[in-house]
């Protein structure tokens, strides 16, 4: 892609290889890479974390592994054949659909992407279980550690989110496959159907993929300052509280923008839902801010609270 681009009118790659290329990429660090990767640092983790001998369905456990496997073979053997996805990552239609994309590109990526669902789904329940039934004796919730949290939160976010983007690919697949007309204007189907769903997965998964990774800074800090964490509450509540406030937003977006298309179609377009979308994000923004000033207030006090800490800090 690098080389593709490093000069005009390259011509190492075909339009169409370009983008496949592009597409694979942004699913491949999408969903095949960053929520993944932090899921396996969580399942290594936890039960050392917790005080358990393993995870609460350990078998449920394998079963997402093999069919996250399964499914990212299946996605990156259609490149030898020239059929890989070719619409983006988020994949918008109507260019994802039959009528633009006659090949069996967005099949691929349909099926792929609904097994991925179905691996994060069962992945994030037993997250969740081991949470709430594997803790050691005397461990309250109030004493697990900040990456618990993180994963806590995300899990419960995916639990919400996920389902919207598999729904969404498996009607685009009907849609190819089965002549339904979900996403087919000509048939008295919507576009902009498949922006809501889509993105009510979308916005959560951001925070879903952050939110391990910030327990996992909260976690190692300490541990090598070697001081206890300062603000324990701020930082839980805050990552609570983001997980919270973005899956309001995505909730509320996707109602927003759907009574938004309904008056448009009345012919009273108005931008339904503003002001709570507004309040919500900067509700989200805040609880980030919490975060970041709990982490510093860490550092500082990692160091006694004097004046190089903070210069550091700051």
């Amino acid at each position: 892609m690098r080389l593709q681009l490093a000069r005009p009118d390259q011509t190492l790659l075909t339009p169409e290889q370009y983008s496949q290329l592009f597409t694979m990429h942004g699913v491949t660090m999408i969903f095949l890479y960053s929520l993944p990767i932090l899921s396996g640092f969580s399942n290594y983790l936890w039960p050392l974390m917790l005080g358990s001998r393993d995870m609460a369905f350990p078998r449920l456990n394998a079963l997402s592994y093999w069919i996250f496997l399964v499914a990212g073979i299946f996605l990156y053997a259609s490149f030898p054949l020239g059929e890989a996805p070719n619409a983006g990552w988020f994949n918008y239609v109507p260019f994802a659909g039959l009528e633009y994309n006659t090949g069996p590109n967005i099949d691929v990526y349909a099926l792929g992407m609904v097994l991925l669902g179905i691996s994060t789904t069962v992945g994030a329940i037993n997250f969740i279980v081991t949470l709430f039934r594997m803790r050691a004796p005397g461990m309250s919730i109030g004493r697990v550690p900040i990456l618990v949290w993180g994963t806590l939160t995300a899990s419960v976010a995916n639990i919400f989110a996920v389902p919207s983007a598999s729904l969404a690919f498996f009607l685009l697949w009907l849609d190819r496959q089965a002549g339904t007309h979900f996403f087919d204007v000509l048939n008295g189907g919507k576009p902009l159907l498949w922006q809501h769903l889509f993105w009510m997965f979308g916005h959560p998964w951001v925070y879903a993929v952050v939110l391990p990774a910030m327990g996992i800074v909260s976690d190692a800090l300490p541990t090598f300052c070697r001081r206890p964490l300062v603000g324990y509450s701020a930082v839980a509540l805050s990552t609570m509280a983001t997980s919270l406030a973005c899956l309001a937003v995505a909730l509320l977006s996707g109602v927003a923008a759907w009574t938004s298309w309904k008056r448009f179609e009345q012919g009273r377009a108005v931008k339904a839902g503003e002001d709570r979308n507004r309040f919500l994000v900067k509700l989200s923004a805040v609880s980030s801010f919490i975060f970041i000033v709990a982490v510093i207030f860490n550092i500082c006090a990692a160091h006694g609270f004097n004046d190089h800490a903070i210069e550091s800090c700051l």
